[in-house]
């Protein structure tokens, strides 16, 4: 009886061999899968990188930034455009010089690579900065020079000329005309008033004064002034009339012009200067 008894150390020693074939077949059952798995990977990864990636980066091929400065906005979208660049304006500035619309500024610059259908930045002018032409009519002649040049807007030219209604030294006429728009810095003229026309026109005694003062004289009584010449006289003051044609009390025709002879270095660049714009204004006038 003791003898059929089953051997405990057999025993254990097979279930041991059964778990053991057992565990070998899973793993195998497993690794296989595994490997199916990282097949299906490897098979992207080759269709990624032989198909789609190059077909991504030749749609991404660099170019060449094109210049847009200096075009109109619109110019510049509708031909740049085609080329698979898109114009966006980031901002607008005032500028002097470059009429509103016109692009002043860009980013990427000109000349550098980048890719096909990148975004071009613009800075866009809005033209040039406006001011408000003033009121002039009745100011005096200082008063008129203020309100010019605090409107942000240049004095071209003063005109005179004689006028029965407006007291002498008052504004009678301006260019352009009051309130209107237009561009800082813009010129403005301005007539300013002699007073009533006299009734005769006799030269004025004008020797000894200064040169502007003396032209105001010349133009109230009547006359245009002609030529004017500059010479050194040491023992004269610097910038007075030394000689005038005709003398005073001549009497003359109205619009006569008067010659003068000046107190000045003939030499010094400043009133050569002044006496080219004196050709000028006599040019204009004509």
């Amino acid at each position: 009886m003791s003898g059929n008894k089953p051997n405990p150390f057999l025993q254990a020693l097979g279930r041991a061999g059964r778990w053991t074939w057992q565990n070998k077949r899973a793993i195998a059952l497993w690794s296989g899968r595994a490997l199916v798995v990282v097949s299906v990977w490897v098979v992207i990864g080759l269709i990624v990188h032989l198909f789609v990636m190059p077909a991504y980066t030749r749609h991404g091929e660099e170019i060449t930034v094109p210049n847009v400065t200096g075009r109109p906005v619109g110019d510049a979208r509708a031909v740049f455009g085609k080329q698979g660049f898109k114009i966006v304006v980031d901002n607008e500035r005032y500028d002097q010089e470059a009429a509103e619309g016109i692009i002043l500024d860009q980013f990427p610059p000109a000349g550098g690579d980048t890719k096909e259908g990148r975004r071009i930045h613009v800075w866009v002018s809005a033209g040039p900065p406006m001011a408000t032409v003033p009121d002039l009519i009745g100011k005096s002649q200082e008063d008129a020079v203020f309100a010019i040049e605090t409107a942000g807007l240049n004095l071209r030219r003063q005109y005179y000329g004689f006028h029965s209604n407006q007291g002498e030294g008052l504004v009678v006429a301006q260019n352009p005309a009051p309130e209107v728009e237009t561009s800082r810095h813009s010129p403005v003229d301005f007539t300013v008033s002699l007073g009533p026309e006299p009734d005769q026109f006799i030269m004025p005694d004008v020797i000894g004064l200064p040169e502007d003062q003396a032209e105001y004289l010349i133009m109230k009584a009547g006359f245009k002034v002609g030529e004017v010449e500059y010479q050194e006289y040491k023992k004269q003051r610097e910038g007075a009339v030394v000689i005038q044609t005709p003398v005073a009390g001549t009497e003359l025709e109205k619009g006569a012009e008067v010659s003068l002879l000046v107190n000045r270095d003939p030499d010094d660049v400043a009133w050569e200067k002044r006496k080219e714009r004196r050709k000028k204004a006599k040019r204009e006038s004509e």
